[in-house]
């Protein structure tokens, strides 16, 4: 089984757009902006790792920008999430005849 690095990053104040800018300067493969997290995600043989999301977080308190943060590193299988999406579109029924549904449902 494959997997992938997951970094959920808090800061205080909580800044998503700041800390969102600084990671994408590192290698890494995407972004969810959560409700009081970051989440960043890089593939398992990525040079990036809780030090170098760390270095940049510093740099970002250097600068009085965020007070403090902490970083929390996950190791997750891969999953297609395409597939995963899918599973949660259905089709709607509107009348016998109109049916909304998207091309891979019957």
């Amino acid at each position: 089984m494959k997997y992938y690095k997951e970094f959920l990053i808090t800061t205080e104040p909580f800044l998503p757009e700041i800390v969102s800018g600084v990671m994408w300067e590192l290698k890494i493969d995407g972004i969810n902006e959560e409700v009081n997290c970051i989440k960043v995600f890089t593939e398992i043989n990525s040079n990036v790792g809780k030090a170098e999301i760390e270095l940049q977080l510093h740099s970002l308190m250097a600068e009085n920008i965020i007070r403090n943060f902490s970083v929390e590193e996950n190791l997750l299988p891969m999953k297609n999430w395409n597939e995963e999406w899918e599973k949660s579109i259905q089709v709607i029924k509107v009348t016998d005849k109109i049916i909304i549904k998207p091309t891979f449902r019957e």
